[in-house]
C-alpha cells in the first residue's frame, strides 16, 4: 500500500495514517470499523468508502452529500449540527455498511 501524501504545508504523522486506514484489509476492499471509529471518520471518507451510506444522510434530510465541509466534518460533527444523537446515527451507518457489504 502506498503511503499517503499530505498536501504542501499539511503535517502528516503516523497517527493520521492510522486513522486513514482504520480497518482496511490490505488485500481487498473489505473493511471493518467500530462505531467509535465511524463517529470520528470524516463524512467524505465515509461516503467514498461506503457509497450506500448516502441513504442515511438523505433519510435525515442532511445536506452532507456534496457539501463543501464534508471533507472537514466528522460523522459526530454532522450529528450535532443536525441535532441528532451521534451514537444512534453511527449505529444507522453501521447497519447500512453491514447491509451493503452483505450484498
Amino acid at each position: 500500500m502506498d503511503s499517503p501524501v499530505a498536501p504542501p504545508g499539511f503535517p502528516l504523522n503516523n497517527d493520521m495514517i492510522g486513522q486513514w486506514v482504520i480497518g482496511m484489509n490490505a488485500t481487498s476492499q473489505e473493511t471493518t470499523v467500530t462505531i467509535e471509529a465511524l463517529r470520528d471518520m470524516l463524512i467524505s471518507d465515509v461516503l467514498e468508502r461506503w457509497p450506500a451510506t448516502v441513504t442515511v444522510f438523505h433519510d435525515h434530510g442532511m445536506a452532507c452529500v456534496g457539501c463543501a465541509v464534508a471533507p472537514f466534518y466528522t460523522i459526530n460533527d454532522a450529528a450535532l449540527v443536525y441535532g441528532l444523537d451521534p451514537e444512534a446515527l453511527a449505529e444507522q451507518f453501521m447497519r447500512m455498511i453491514q447491509t451493503a457489504g452483505a450484498g
